[in-house]
This record gives C-alpha cells, sequence and structure tokens, in this order.
C-alpha cells in the first residue's frame, strides 16, 4: 500500500478551513498557500479511490458542506483564465518564467479532478443542492471546449512537424501547456456530467430543465460521440487513446474498446434520454429528433457487447424513429439559475486593468528570492515522487473499463481475466451476459 499524502487529521484541518476565495487573491502567498493544500487533497483523493480505501477525503468534503466551494473554486479559475490571463500575456507576450502562471492554470484542473473523484459517490452529489446549477453551466462549457480543442491538441510540441528553432518552441511552449490543461479539465467533465446525470434524481427539477431546455445536453453529448475527442490519429498514423490524462498509441484490439470517456457519454445519453421526467421537459422537434436518430450508426456490435445496457438505448432509437414526438405535458418548474460565474463577473467588470497589473507584477516577477521562494513551495505542492508511482499504477491498468457499468474498471475477472469490473455489484449483474464466455475459458 502506497503511503498516505495527508493524515487524517490534516485533511481534516484543510478541509474544515477551506473558504471561497477570489481572484484579487490569486498569486499572493495566501493563494499559494491553498494551492498547497488543494494538490495534496487531489493526491490523498487519487490514492485512496484507487486503492479502493475508506475515501475519507470525500467523507470531510461531504461532512463540513465544502463541495460547493469546490465548484466556486474551479469557476474562479475559469474565470481568471479567460479575463485575466490574455491580459497579461498582452503585457508580456513572451515571459521568462511561465511556471507560475502554468499552477494558476494547473490549480483549475486540480479542483475538477477532486470534484470528478468525489461526485462518483450519490451522497456528494446530494450536498451540491442548487450549486449543481453552476456546475451544469461550468461542465457545458468546458466540453465545448474540448470539441473545439481537438484538432489543435498535440502529443508533443514536435508531433506532425519538425521544429529546430529552440526559441520557438519555448514561445509555443505555455499555449500548448494551456490547451493540453483546459482539454484534460472538459475531458473530466465529461465524467462530472455523467455522475450528475446519473444522480439527476436528487437535485431540483430545475437542473433537469437546464440541461435539457436551456443547454440542451443531449446533443452536446451527440456532438461529442461524432467528434470522438478522446481519438486521434498522429503523424505516424498511429491511433491514439486519451487515457488517464494522456494520449497513448493503441494497437490491435485495443482500437476497438471504448475509452472510459467513450463509455460515459453512451451511458450519460441512456440515463438522460430514457429517463421517465424527460418526455415532460424535452420538446422532440424535428431538428432534435433527426440529430438523436443519428447515433443509431455508432451503436454498432462492437459498442454493444462492451456496453450491454445501450441495447436499451438503440431500441428507444428506433422506436423514435418510426413514431411521433412523445406529447409534452409541460410541468411548473421554478427556475433558478446559476449566481457563481455572474457574481464573480460583477465583482471584477470595473477594475480589469489594474486587476491585470497587479497580477502582472506577481506572476511575471523576476526577484530571484521570490522567484525560489514560489518554485519551492510549489514543487513541495506537486510531490513528484507520488505522481511518478500514481501514473506508474495507472499505466498498468490503463483504458479497462467496467463491463457492467463504464466506468473504470478496477479488477479482472478472476477465471477468464478477460472482462473487468469495477466491484463486485457489477460483475454479479453482468454475469448473465458474461456466463457464456467466461465459461469457455
Amino acid at each position: 500500500m502506497t503511503e498516505n499524502v495527508l493524515l487524517a487529521s490534516e485533511a481534516e484541518f484543510y478541509i474544515n478551513n477551506i473558504s471561497i476565495g477570489t481572484i484579487e487573491d490569486i498569486g499572493t502567498k495566501k493563494w499559494i498557500n491553498w494551492h498547497q493544500r488543494l494538490q495534496k487533497l487531489n493526491q490523498q483523493a487519487v490514492l485512496e479511490a484507487s486503492e479502493l480505501r475508506e475515501e475519507a477525503i470525500k467523507e470531510f468534503l461531504v461532512s463540513y458542506n465544502k463541495l460547493s466551494i469546490l465548484v466556486h473554486e474551479a469557476i474562479l479559475m475559469s474565470v481568471w483564465r479567460t479575463k485575466i490571463l490574455p491580459r497579461l500575456l498582452k503585457l508580456q507576450p513572451e515571459p521568462e518564467n511561465t511556471f507560475f502562471l502554468y499552477s494558476a492554470l494547473y490549480h483549475e484542473a486540480t479542483a475538477i479532478s477532486l470534484l470528478e473523484i468525489v461526485l462518483y459517490h450519490a451522497d456528494s452529489c446530494e450536498v451540491l443542492n442548487d450549486v449543481v446549477l453552476d456546475l451544469i453551466d461550468y461542465v457545458y462549457d468546458a466540453i465545448t471546449c474540448v470539441i473545439a480543442l481537438k484538432s489543435k491538441i498535440k502529443t508533443s510540441v514536435t508531433d506532425g512537424e519538425n521544429i529546430t528553432d529552440i526559441e520557438q518552441i519555448v514561445r509555443e511552449e505555455f499555449p500548448r501547456q494551456r490547451d493540453n490543461l483546459v482539454f484534460d479539465i472538459g475531458m473530466r467533465c465529461i465524467s462530472i456530467i455523467f455522475h450528475i446525470i446519473v444522480n439527476v434524481e436528487r437535485f431540483p427539477l430545475c437542473a433537469t430543465n437546464r440541461m435539457l431546455t436551456t443547454l440542451d445536453v443531449p446533443l452536446l453529448l451527440v456532438q461529442l460521440i461524432e467528434d470522438k475527442p478522446w481519438i486521434k490519429v498522429n503523424s505516424k498514423n498511429e491511433t491514439l487513446h486519451y487515457i488517464e490524462g494522456k494520449w497513448k498509441v493503441v494497437t490491435g484490439e485495443a482500437e476497438m474498446k471504448l475509452t472510459g470517456h467513450e463509455a460515459h457519454v453512451w451511458l450519460a445519453l441512456r440515463q438522460i434520454l430514457m429517463n421517465s421526467n424527460t418526455p415532460n421537459i424535452y420538446e422532440y422537434n424535428e431538428y432534435r429528433k433527426n440529430q438523436l436518430i443519428r447515433l443509431q450508426k455508432y451503436l454498432t456490435e462492437v459498442v454493444l457487447d462492451q456496453i450491454p445496457p445501450l441495447i436499451d438505448l438503440k431500441q428507444w432509437l428506433c422506436q423514435l424513429s418510426v413514431s411521433d414526438p412523445p406529447s409534452q405535458k409541460k410541468p411548473i418548474i421554478i427556475e433558478l439559475v446559476p449566481e457563481i460565474k455572474q457574481k464573480i463577473l460583477s465583482s471584477i467588470s470595473k477594475k480589469l486593468k489594474s486587476m491585470t497589473i497587479t497580477h502582472a507584477k506577481r506572476f511575471f516577477t523576476t526577484n530571484k528570492d521570490e522567484l525560489l521562494e514560489i518554485a519551492n513551495s510549489l514543487n513541495d505542492a506537486y510531490n513528484t515522487d507520488f505522481l511518478e508511482k500514481m501514473i506508474e499504477k495507472s499505466e498498468n491498468n490503463q483504458g479497462q473499463i467496467c463491463a457492467g457499468c463504464g466506468r473504470n474498471g478496477l479488477k479482472k475477472c478472476s477465471k477468464c481475466k478477460n472482462e473487468w469490473y469495477c466491484g463486485r455489484e457489477c460483475q454479479v449483474n453482468h454475469w448473465p451476459q458474461h456466463k457464456e464466455n467466461c465459461l469457455a475459458n
């Protein structure tokens, strides 16, 4: 068993003392300290989830009702990334040191990573309450960015082109890192929207209404299935899958395996389209109907073999294609609106210029003592020994998905060694489909 990153008492203290931050705080010593703590909390949560231990980080976040602050933190950093960072880079297009800027971007990714782990559990979703509306909007925007970024993401600086100019590599490095992080955040948000949809009954009805009517999440998921941003082909004509935050070359039968992201999209579509409340809220007009019917061609035998519950979805789509859309019985919904992002934007609207200058002094400091202090603090936060161990462990179990539910597969069937499951419950439920192949081995 891997050593803990944090003792339970330390984790509880950190979580109990989490408070809502502001954009003014970003880059200060106070923020760096919070950044360190968030990194360690996320590392400990990853450790507990990967080793199937009691998830103390999740329990503390739920019991102290701090999940809404994580959502606020992700939105706060996304506003900084889209409103402040471009202004900083205009002031200094080619900064000498970008590691501090990267840490600010990575802070957002860490908050989303921790949310992804914690929201796997239904009781965590319940704690979100109305904040789920803010999270739904954030997730929708992040997934939209994934679709837009797919063509830009590269596995390395030199993938597909021969760059010999070192200065050019340096100039392009930070934008590449930024795009890669934004892409990774969006991919994690695929898992988060899946968890939200699976637990939608635990949220106010206006959450379902926002996903279906305001944002049209089903059509966003259809776009993901068609674009498949988790798959690409590099300049060597090799197929790569996006697994555990990295592009990895896959060959042979592995190319036919669904990634965890694709499994989540399919299961989210099944869950939201076949939910009993959906026909009362979602208007199946001609355009939506035509878009949804296009999914049928992607539900091949290969896909259905890997995720048997999708057979129901295929039958539902066939029925939709030959019948009129179900009649609607519009419920009366008290519509709530997301507030977090709007409040943040309002708080900075009249002081963007002065705030940019203040942040430039922090992030572009040339004071060697300050830079050394920041570097030491960040080095402690990232705990590279821990990251190396977790990367090695994930690579030994890369790309496996549960045959029952499509989530991360953690253990093989002990008899045939062919199927993966997230736990015993899924293995038992999947046994009728798996029995014949298993006993034949």
